[in-house]
């Protein structure tokens, strides 16, 4: 390695020393489905640009549904503040979305209904139906 390449990487070294590129304050919280949604819709949390687009398909928003439905442990979602009071949307966009989209009825933000897929993949009890027409103590898991 030549002299100039070892002081590249000691100045690159010395640039990532600075304490205040890495002053990182985390804290859990624990908000409820509704409050995610309710905050998404409002524009309190957004999606950066650098998150990619919605990719579920119904199959898999559907599954995580279902998820829910069943009490199953779901991922954490990560949040970062903004000095506007705002949150971005660091890791958890498709999950946020699939739980906006079907508590709001649409696919995908289009005019289709999201009705949970309809095969033996999910339980029978919820195939093909929609937030509404689950019973009061099921949309409580979404509360």
């Amino acid at each position: 390695m030549n002299q100039d390449m070892v002081e590249l990487i000691a100045a690159e070294d010395e640039s990532y020393s600075n304490d205040d590129l890495f002053n990182i304050n985390s804290w859990g919280a624990d908000p409820s489905i509704r409050e995610l949604v309710q905050a998404y819709e409002e524009d309190d949390i957004l999606k950066p640009e650098l998150q990619r687009n919605y990719v579920w398909d119904e199959k898999e928003a559907s599954r995580f549904v279902e998820s829910i439905l069943l009490g199953l442990p779901v991922p954490s979602i990560f949040l970062a503040n903004r000095p506007n009071g705002k949150r971005l949307i660091i890791d958890g966009f498709q999950r946020i979305m699939t739980v906006f989209y079907f508590m709001k009825n649409t696919w995908a933000g289009t005019s289709k209904e999201f009705r949970l897929y309809n095969t033996d993949l999910i339980n029978e009890r919820w195939r093909g139906k929609v937030y509404e027409e689950l019973s009061e103590d099921d949309k409580r898991r979404f509360r």
